[in-house]
């Protein structure tokens, strides 16, 4: 009976050891600036959580049917410890990915900035609109 449980919980700790492993491949790749296997970090991680969340349900019912069973408050322990590491190590990379992105934009603002000053005249000589500018899509 408890052996059932513990199979279940193995199989799931393997899951959040590898989902963890992700994300610490992750954090790296974004450290480095490398963006290359983001990509495929981020479909798999997306198929470790689904896995997690196939696990943690069945997890529950056996503890549904097993209310007394004292193996489950180690293992919730464990679990729960694991869980949050994930948590944290993905808001740490969350935060990476906003500086990340907070530095593209005002690299772009620079750029249509400088673009703006550089275009006070027209072709034809007429003064151009220091608030007028071309998207991107445009050029």
């Amino acid at each position: 009976m408890e052996q059932a449980y513990t199979n279940l919980v193995d199989r799931e700790m393997g899951k959040w050891e590898a989902l963890l492993d992700l994300l610490r491949a992750e954090q790296n790749a974004l450290q480095q600036g490398d963006i290359s296997d983001l990509a495929v970090i981020c479909n798999n991680k997306l198929d470790l959580v689904r896995n997690l969340d196939q696990l943690a349900d069945e997890r529950e019912k056996w503890k549904a049917n097993h209310p007394k069973a004292p193996i489950c408050i180690t293992t919730e322990k464990v679990l729960n410890k694991m869980r949050d590491s994930a948590r944290t190590l993905n808001q740490q990379n969350g935060s990476l990915i906003d500086r990340r992105l907070h530095s593209v934009r005002r690299a772009v603002d620079v750029l249509l900035g400088s673009a703006r000053k550089q275009n006070v005249y027209t072709q034809d000589g007429q003064l151009t609109s220091r608030n007028s500018y071309q998207p991107l899509s445009a050029a």
